[in-house]
């Protein structure tokens, strides 16, 4: 029996449909089996060069990053102190973070919890003078106040 392409071709078995007289019934039924490689020869094919086509367009995650963008991994290992491993952090590699909330002061709300929009501007209001950038919820009753300039921070505090 041939093979296509992966595909097992079967003919049709034919349990005395055709008789050694029937000739032309045989040769039907041959010609019908051929049609039907011919076929599944050209769907697998078609098959071929679809999934050929696809490979070519679908490209994989690790295809798609450039390292030479910023994405490249790099190890570092790990300091053990008393028997704990510990991250070790270079301050250059925070140092834009320290820079951009040097500027930010902490409130609390001492005795209520008055929703953020009232805190919100009742700080702009009493600090109205000044440029404020942002102003965060951190968690109830904690605000943080992000000024522009650190020296308005430093007139506040």
């Amino acid at each position: 029996m041939p093979w296509l392409g992966g595909i097992r071709v079967c003919p049709r078995q034919h349990s005395g449909l055709v008789s050694p007289g029937n000739s032309v019934a045989a040769q039907n039924d041959e010609a019908e089996i051929e049609d039907v490689i011919e076929q599944a020869r050209v769907s697998a094919m078609a098959l071929d060069k679809t999934i050929s086509l696809t490979r070519s367009i679908i490209s994989s995650y690790p295809s798609m990053i450039n390292p030479d963008k910023g994405a490249s991994l790099t190890f570092f290992q790990t300091q053990v102190v008393i028997g704990v491993k510990c991250a070790s952090i270079e301050s250059k590699d925070v140092l834009r973070e320290i820079e951009y909330w040097k500027s930010a002061v902490l409130c609390s709300v001492l005795g209520a919890n008055p929703p953020f929009e009232v805190i919100e501007g009742f700080i702009r209001h009493i600090w109205r003078t000044f440029d404020i950038d942002k102003i965060y919820l951190v968690k109830k009753g904690v605000f943080l106040v992000r000024f522009k300039h650190l020296s308005e921070q430093s007139i506040v505090v």
